[in-house]
C-alpha cells in the first residue's frame, strides 16, 4: 500500500482535476474521509462476495 504522502498527493491531484479547492482543514477532513472510506471499500472486496448481499431498497407506492 502507498504510504500516506503519496495517497495525499494523488488525492489533491484528483481534487486539482476537477477544480475543487478546499482550505487546509477542509482538505485534512476530506482525506481522512477519503482514507476511511478506501478502508471499507478494501474490506468489503477481502470478503467473499457470494456472501456479501446489499440491502434492496423499494421505491414508489407497494
Amino acid at each position: 500500500m502507498k504510504n500516506e504522502i503519496e495517497l495525499k498527493e494523488i488525492f489533491k491531484n484528483h481534487l486539482n482535476e476537477k477544480e475543487i479547492i478546499l482550505e487546509k482543514e477542509s482538505f485534512d477532513d476530506a482525506f481522512k474521509t477519503f482514507l476511511r472510506i478506501r478502508e471499507i471499500y478494501s474490506s468489503i472486496l477481502s470478503e467473499k462476495s457470494n456472501l456479501f448481499e446489499p440491502r434492496q431498497r423499494m421505491f414508489g407506492d407497494q
